[in-house]
């Protein structure tokens, strides 16, 4: 009970301060290198880079002077290419694309007197579509990856004032699973997204 409280507590605090200053809008796309990690019995390694677009909307609400929560819902591509050493779990595949859709939830400072921001927060990713491109080239699917990643981000950001008080800018995020993705029941073996995200924004 005391827990619901306090949660409705922030939450109106929350609108009532952004209520009485500008929330800030925004749409953003870029591409992404993403990999994964993955252990089999304590040994670890990472599969090839893949190259992925990533695109999405949100809002800045502002907090007290500097600070503001930062939502947003994006679509993202990302997954791995093959992995030569042979250590992650999942084998015989030369590309993972897995597409989510993901809602971070970031707590941003910005620098006084300048366009620049430092971000960090949790991320809720949605697995909606994975293809596993084969050795021989065809693609399958697989019931081996979970439906929801959660992990974590830090980056920062630089935006340029417009005209008509908009901005425009870029963004830069590091994307880090908290857990792991797979469904495999066991501790020793594990897969996780690890993905470095370079953006275009446009604010109003």
């Amino acid at each position: 009970m005391k827990k619901n409280i306090l949660l409705i507590s922030l939450l109106l605090y929350t609108l009532i301060v952004s209520g009485q200053n500008k929330i800030d809008f925004d749409v953003h796309a870029g591409y992404g290198l993403s990999y994964l990690k993955g252990s089999n019995t304590g040994i670890s390694a990472n599969s090839d880079v893949k190259l992925g677009f990533t695109g999405g909307i949100g809002m800045a609400l502002p907090l007290v002077k500097m600070w503001f929560i930062q939502p947003e819902i994006n679509y993202q591509n990302i997954g791995g290419g093959q992995d030569k050493t042979a250590i992650i779990p999942l084998q015989n595949y030369k590309k993972f694309t897995l597409q989510y859709v993901s809602i971070p939830v970031l707590i941003k400072f910005k620098i006084p007197q300048s366009g620049l921001g430092l971000f960090a927060g949790p991320q809720y990713g949605y697995l909606f579509s994975k293809k596993l491109k084969t050795i021989s080239d065809t693609f399958v699917g697989t019931d081996r990856l979970s439906k929801s990643d959660i992990s974590a981000i830090i980056g920062t950001e630089y935006f340029f004032p417009l005209k008509g008080g908009n901005q425009i800018g870029f963004s830069g995020r590091y994307q880090f699973s908290l857990d792991k993705i797979d469904t495999f029941n066991n501790d020793e073996l594990y897969i996780k997204n690890r993905v470095f995200t370079l953006t275009l924004g446009y604010r109003f």
